[in-house]
């Protein structure tokens, strides 16, 4: 990096200072050498080659070309119009290597604007070489600048559209050949849209990609054509493309992606030894055929693996690999052809007697990719297996590799009759015995998860007596095997929470809790990774907030504590303000609202030291604006503590931001407590206190010090001022209608005039089109009324553009 600055700055001094080569050398190796975290000061040596590109490290090699193409245009500009230098400035443009390394950063990126972006990329390679070459040819008539033949230009224009017009050119080649694009960063560009076409899910942007692939392979066959000596289309190509239209699936690109094959065996058979087939491409053409879904998939995959053995032709010869029997397997699943089992039958076969072994992996594979295709196909193999194993062809550790993957896929779709089943039969296997054993907590997470899977009302229970079972045997054998994971107290806790209609689901998932913990400080210290996660205990918190108990708001605050204390060594145990805000809103959603701000305090008192800091761990603007809004909804005519309350919790809002708190009330903080003032009062007196207690909240917003600290009055500000002008002004009182027109005036002036605003001021005037026109002033704004409800409704077209700027903004 320092030395690229280095010969950036001498650059700067003029183009000769350097030799340019080298320029792009370091120009391209820097690229590739980024690092793949953003926030990394490491060098960029210590960043191995082998690691996974990131997106932001191809968004800055991208960062990086642009701005040496700028800085190379900008150097060009000044060179024609000095009508000199154009060998020097030749010389210092940005060379192929530049843009190919930009290009292979993309294609290694897991992204699905891969292709997109380095597709763009090369089009900037290919106006680059179109621009020399125009510039080129003025240089060699000598005119710069203005003096330029027009004509040219657009000829050089079409043929920078039309791409058949391409001729190689030893003249050309001289003179700007290090611009051609060669085989390797055309080859890069099909990569990155391969990669890409994985990762989306868009027909349409599968699609793309499909069509990038092919567009540049077809350009690559016409240059080659052309006679091109750095494009030569290889069986690295087509394979691409065979992969890429396997991607995007279907019958038709299967089609497609056999027509390739077909012209790359005929290619070879021709002499042209770079198109000799090899196992990638066939393993391509077979999972096109597998993700066709085609009822002829598997006979066409089989014709493939028959084309492979070489039609008696030894250099056509190719063993098939795991991976090739593995999608010939998953096209005769899809096939749902009568005879699909025996065929996989014959395929495990093969691979067993060819080169591939048939060994652990291999049965789990193939368990697997059935289980996916069809879960019945998949029980059936599996007791095929089951068979071998008694012929001593598969060994018992590959056949509960298997049972477990299908047990999975079982647990996955909530099926517990068929995990218990599997189970059942695995535990009667005299050859399982030992392997059993040793998985006994393995089984027992399988079988949580179906259970929380089956949103079954007693799985809560059944998972709780799984769990109560293990220990029981732990604690009895002292075995290891035996012992509950991590995973096993998660599972059980999240099937009780999960539990409808179960009043005792927060006892027994704090006793597990309680469990988890007891273990952990075992004196043995084996234990040490039993840690709650953050979701774990959340769940325990918002069970607890919607049990009505008495005693949740202790719970509550207990576990919020040990969550606390764990979190000093264990930082992933750490709630954030997220995690409070769900246990805040577990207990308003129940309308305990009192235990909502019991809780709000005691994580103030928690969060103190901070609050003085200028920073809060715990709370939020919206933790607070929870408890709010509750409040607001929770007001009624016959009711003024919820206001007060609401106001009270404002104050200690503002008092807090004065006093260096992060936390500071926002539009919704005020809205709400207007609002809450705004239902109350059932007295003319109550009323008239109630309004001026909603004016003064208003104040304290528009009025801030400084202005503008908690935000500008919005429209919905303004219609909830109007709705308490409505509910507790009375209508013979005169300041009704002039404390409506205004604020009607403050929000037209401000932009804020919205359809709500206007139709609450239409029920404050009440309902007289007369007097409404007088105080809106404009005929446009005419009330609408449904012909069969009754109800009057505004248009916002009619609202004059000039009072709802704010409000489109």
């Amino acid at each position: 990096r320092e030395l690229l600055r280095e010969m950036e700055e001498r650059l700067e001094d003029g183009w000769a200072a350097i030799n340019v080569r080298a320029y792009n050398i370091v120009l391209s190796k820097s690229m590739l050498a980024l690092p793949s975290n953003p926030s990394a000061d490491a060098p960029h040596s210590d960043t191995s080659m082998g690691e996974m590109h990131n997106v932001w490290k191809a968004e800055m090699a991208e960062s990086i070309l642009d701005k040496n193409l700028e800085r190379y245009q900008m150097e060009r500009i000044k060179q024609e119009k000095r009508g000199k230098g154009a060998l020097l400035l030749s010389l210092a443009r940005p060379s192929r290597e530049v843009f190919r390394s930009a290009i292979n950063v993309w294609a290694k990126t897991e992204s699905i604007n891969s292709g997109r972006r380095a597709f763009a990329i090369w089009k900037k390679l290919e106006s680059l070489r179109h621009e020399e070459k125009k510039r080129l040819a003025r240089s060699a008539t000598g005119s710069f600048g203005n003096n330029v033949d027009k004509s040219n230009d657009d000829d050089d224009d079409n043929a920078n559209e039309d791409d058949n017009s391409y001729n190689y050119s030893d003249d050309e080649d001289w003179r700007c050949g290090d611009l051609f694009p060669d085989t390797a960063l055309l080859s890069s560009v099909m990569a990155a849209s391969a990669r890409s076409l994985a990762l989306t899910s868009s027909p349409s942007s599968k699609l793309a990609d499909v069509e990038r692939v092919s567009h540049v392979l077809e350009i690559m066959e016409h240059r080659h054509a052309a006679r091109d000596p750095r494009i030569c289309p290889n069986v690295v190509c087509y394979s691409i493309l065979v992969d890429a239209l396997a991607k995007y699936g279907g019958k038709p690109a299967a089609l497609r992606a056999e027509e390739i094959v077909e012209r790359v065996e005929a290619a070879y058979d021709r002499g042209e030894q770079h198109n000799q087939p090899n196992v990638v491409l066939y393993s391509s053409l077979i999972n096109a055929w597998a993700r066709s879904w085609s009822n002829v998939a598997g006979r066409k995959a089989d014709a493939v693996l028959d084309r492979m053995k070489g039609d008696g032709n030894p250099s056509r010869r190719i063993v098939p690999n795991e991976v090739c029997f593995t999608y010939a397997i998953t096209a005769w699943g899809r096939s749902k052809a009568p005879d699909a089992l025996d065929r996989i039958m014959e395929l495990l076969h093969q691979m067993k007697n060819g080169k591939t072994v048939l060994d652990d992996k291999t049965l789990e594979i193939v368990t697997k990719v059935l289980s996916n295709v069809s879960i019945e196909l998949a029980k059936e193999v599996l007791m095929k297996f089951e068979q071998k194993l008694k012929d001593g062809h598969c060994s018992p550790e590959g056949l509960f590799l298997s049972f477990v993957v299908l047990m999975k896929a079982y647990a996955k779709r909530g099926w517990v009759s068929e995990v218990e089943i599997l189970d059942q039969r695995l535990r009667g296997m005299k050859e399982m015995e030992k392997i059993m054993e040793s998985n006994t907590t393995k089984c027992a997470n399988i079988l949580l998860t179906a259970h929380r899977r089956s949103k079954s009302e007693q799985a809560g229970q059944y998972a709780y007596n799984i769990l109560l079972k293990l220990l029981e045997r732990y604690f009895d054998d002292g075995k290891h095997s035996h012992k509950p994971d991590c995973k096993t107290f998660e599972l059980t806790i999240l099937c009780l929470t999960d539990e409808r209609n179960a009043r005792e689901s927060p006892q027994k998932a704090q006793k597990v809790l309680n469990l988890m913990e007891r273990l952990r400080n075992d004196p043995s210290g084996s234990n040490i990774d039993l840690i709650p996660s953050q979701e774990v205990c959340n769940k325990v918190i918002c069970a607890w907030a919607g049990s009505r108990q008495r005693e949740s708001i202790q719970r509550v605050k207990s576990l919020l504590v040990k969550m606390e204390h764990l979190s000093a060594n264990y930082p992933h145990c750490k709630p954030d303000p997220q995690k409070y805000n769900k246990a805040l809103q577990a207990f308003v959603s129940k309308r305990r609202i009192d235990e909502a701000e019991a809780l709000l305090k005691f994580l103030e008192s928690q969060d103190r030291d901070n609050v003085d800091r200028g920073a809060s761990d715990r709370l939020s603007t919206k933790s607070y604006n929870i408890v709010l809004n509750a409040w607001s909804h929770r007001s009624s005519p016959s009711s003024v503590v919820a206001a007060q309350r609401s106001t009270a919790l404002l104050h200690r809002m503002i008092r807090a931001a004065k006093g260096g708190s992060a936390v500071q009330p926002d539009l919704w903080s005020f809205n709400s407590v207007m609002n809450a003032w705004s239902e109350t009062g059932q007295t003319t007196e109550v009323r008239r206190r109630s309004f001026d207690a909603c004016l003064k909240v208003y104040n304290l917003l528009a009025h801030a010090d400084p202005p503008g600290r908690f935000g500008e009055p919005d429209s919905v500000i303004y219609c909830t001022l109007l709705k308490a002008i409505k509910n507790l002004l009375p209508v013979e009182d005169p300041e009704r209608a002039s404390r409506a027109a205004e604020v009607f005036t403050v929000c037209r002036e401000k932009g804020e005039v919205s359809v709500p605003v206007v139709r609450v001021l239409y029920d404050v005037i009440g309902a007289d089109d007369e007097a409404f026109q007088k105080l809106v002033q404009c005929k446009d704004i005419v009330p609408i009324v449904h012909p069969k409800t009754g109800i009057i409704s505004f248009r916002e077209k009619d609202i004059p553009a000039e009072w709802s700027y704010a409000v489109l903004a």
